[in-house]
């Protein structure tokens, strides 16, 4: 055979090559778990409980908006708590729920669903859960989540894949979501959906589980894009770098903000947000963001913008203080875990997720009235 030809064939045949890995779960978990905390947030009488993802040294946590959000209110509830990982995971409030933070929410968008937390006095030994580069997460590849499902083990984790990209979800401009059918329930939301490298590639929001006919449904769950969020915080003023393939790290930059006019002087929280969108006018202004700035507490003025385009663009650090991982452009992540598999923090160390199941029923219990501020009767988890 002609030398060209063969060389011309083995050009084609190494263009064509696709990294495999073996996404190791055991491993993912050990890194990532220790980033993800049990956000718990009341009024009293009600509250809610849900998950949050670190991604910040200082204590700032990436969640959903309707994890601190006050259903009836719309406000953040009075009373908001994060709880740290303790070594081992074993069912008993006394030991999962020991390490409470104090959190303040810093902003939160009900439409886009997210949400900004901070803890108030952060440890000093935080490790953050890098966030991806979500350009290069594809249809089939193997995911994992790290939650606390209802009636479910505290700091569980899941597995799955990715199933489907939507655009736009729900009409909502900007609000690109992964189709997963990794199994999340209530409790999980505003936890990581993460990548074969343990880093976050989505924010686990909400489950479809009835049709209009009643007809259940199984396997369709939604996480928000990490690079909608990372974007989302920007706008907020709340900047952290996405994982490039090659490691390095692309730190978002605000370019452009339309300037604001004064709002009305009736606005006692230090807290971004943007508004519900909840009437006829105001949800056709898609690109309309609302930030309130408070100098002091007896000036407590604010500023509104009203059909703002925030542009965000993206700066390499060439040298991250951080080393993390890379990823090949072409990567097929396979899985030897059958998807939906359930484990527990203990199980994960052992590997041995069928015992998980058989215990998790007898471990749980309700909130202990001694560790919750405010607790009383909680109604609407």
């Amino acid at each position: 055979m002609n030398k060209k030809l063969i060389v011309i064939l083995s050009l084609l045949v190494s263009t064509i090559i696709v990294a495999q890995v073996r996404i190791n779960y055991k491993q993912i978990y050990k890194e990532a778990a220790p980033g993800v905390v049990l956000l718990f947030g009341t009024n009293g009488k009600t509250g809610s409980t849900g998950t949050g993802s670190i991604v910040k040294e200082d204590g700032t946590i990436l969640t959903n908006a309707h994890v601190v959000i006050n259903a009836s209110t719309h406000k953040p509830y009075k009373y908001l708590s994060a709880f740290l990982k303790p070594k081992r995971v074993n069912g008993k409030n006394s030991n999962d729920l020991k390490n409470n933070q104090k959190v303040k929410v810093v902003a939160y968008d009900e439409i886009m669903d997210l949400a900004v937390v901070k803890m108030i006095n952060a440890p000093s030994n935080l490790v953050p859960i890098p966030i991806a580069d979500t350009d290069t997460i594809g249809i089939g590849e193997a995911t994992a989540a790290i939650g606390h499902p209802e009636q479910g083990s505290r700091w569980s984790l899941t597995t799955g894949a990715i199933s489907a990209e939507i655009d736009d979800f729900n009409g909502t401009k900007g609000k690109n979501v992964f189709q997963m059918e990794t199994a999340v329930n209530r409790g999980n939301s505003g936890g990581p959906l993460l990548d074969y490298r343990g880093y976050l590639i989505g924010i686990n929001s909400m489950i479809a589980r009835e049709s209009k006919d009643g007809l259940a449904i199984v396997g369709i769950n939604f996480a928000i894009k990490a690079d909608v969020a990372v974007k989302w915080m920007a706008e907020h003023d709340v900047y952290v770098g996405i994982v490039k393939n090659d490691g390095n790290v692309a730190t978002p930059v605000v370019e452009k903000r339309v300037a604001t006019k004064e709002a009305p002087k009736n606005n006692s929280n230090n807290i971004a947000s943007s508004p519900r969108r909840n009437n006829s006018k105001v949800a056709n202004k898609k690109d309309v963001r609302l930030k309130l700035v408070v100098h002091d507490n007896k000036h407590k003025t604010a500023k509104i913008s009203n059909n703002v385009k925030v542009k965000v663009v993206f700066k390499i650090e060439k040298k991250p203080t951080r080393k993390y991982k890379t990823r090949p452009k072409k990567v097929k992540v396979e899985s030897s875990v059958k998807s939906g598999q359930t484990f527990t923090g203990e199980d994960i160390v052992k590997f041995r997720a069928g015992k998980a199941h058989k215990r998790m029923n007898n471990k749980l219990g309700d909130w202990e009235s001694d560790e919750i501020p405010g607790e009383d009767d909680y109604d609407n988890f």
